[in-house]
């Protein structure tokens, strides 16, 4: 779920390896801190795109892979710390996590396909997760979701949902991107539902909205 609060910082930016399309590589850094809490976030990301699509429009660098019917396999890496006050001093809450996955799609038809893992290191959870999507149209993409969650000590879990995306492309140049989800939690924890809106101003720089 992403949320922009009024007091967070959310700086973001993507390095192609040949800007030119289509580029085979894709190399990224976020990085997510708030004084609303002690609490930082530092994510590294790299994508390896395994063919070249073809859509017939330009697109966001940072939506190909929804949107480039070019399949691909990725790896992430996470980390986290939070400050937590406690009367006998200060907790720090540190977080590593990993993840690697892939999808297939391309131009032949109108399927998504999606298999991801992650692993948070610090407390033996892990959750799989698989999407399979149809486009709707070229720049609308619905998919079903399918998770599997290893929580520590406490069990296996299975959540089910549904997600979507649209782009809209404008003669400026500019782009506007609107994607939805919803996530049945299995007994562990409360259904989940997320909203973002994003504003490309190019192909390379973009606003998270909400």
């Amino acid at each position: 779920m992403r949320f922009t609060l009024p007091l967070c910082v959310f700086l973001t930016f993507s390095a192609q390896a040949n800007a030119a399309a289509p580029f085979s590589s894709e190399l990224s850094f976020s990085r997510f801190d708030t004084n609303y809490a002690d609490m930082y976030s530092n994510n590294f990301g790299y994508r390896y795109y395994l063919t070249e699509g073809n859509t017939g429009t330009q697109l966001p660098y940072a939506a190909i892979k929804q949107f480039g019917r070019r399949s691909s396999v990725a790896m992430n890496y996470m980390r986290s710390e939070m400050t937590m006050p406690f009367w006998s001093g200060n907790y720090v809450y540190k977080v590593n996590a990993w993840q690697m996955g892939g999808v297939y799609q391309s131009t032949e038809h109108d399927w998504y396909l999606s298999l991801d893992y992650a692993n948070v290191n610090s407390y033996g959870s892990s959750k799989t997760k698989s999407s399979l999507g149809y486009y709707l149209q070229p720049n609308w993409l619905v998919k079903l979701d399918v998770q599997k969650e290893k929580a520590g000590g406490l069990g296996d879990y299975w959540h089910y949902g549904i997600s979507t995306e649209k782009i809209w492309a404008y003669d400026s140049g500019s782009f506007l991107s609107l994607s939805a989800a919803y996530l049945n939690h299995d007994t562990i924890r409360g259904d989940g539902f997320a909203l973002a809106l994003d504003y490309y101003v190019n192909q390379a720089l973009w606003l998270v909205l909400l």
